[in-house]
C-alpha cells in the first residue's frame, strides 16, 4: 500500500501582503475582494500585536506569558 504525502501549499502572510495591498489599492476591484483584503491585514495586525504583547521585555529578560492568539471578534 502506497503511503499518500501531504504538501502543505499554505501562502505566507509575507507573501500575501504585496497581493491584498494591490487588490486594495486597485479602482476596478470588487468591493468584496477590498473587504476581504482589508480584514485579512488587519487579522494579521492583531496577531502581529498579540507576539509584541507576549515577547515584551522586562530588565532585558524576554517576558512571555499566555495570550489568547484568537480573533478578539
Amino acid at each position: 500500500m502506497k503511503k499518500l504525502k501531504t504538501i502543505d501549499i499554505t501562502p505566507t502572510w509575507e507573501s500575501l501582503a504585496p497581493v491584498m495591498i494591490d487588490i486594495i489599492k486597485n479602482p476596478h476591484a470588487s468591493f468584496q475582494s477590498t473587504k476581504i483584503a482589508k480584514e485579512e491585514l488587519l487579522k494579521m495586525a492583531r496577531v502581529a500585536d498579540k507576539y509584541i504583547e507576549i515577547s515584551s521585555y522586562k530588565d532585558g529578560e524576554c517576558v512571555e506569558q499566555y495570550v489568547d492568539l484568537k480573533d478578539s471578534e
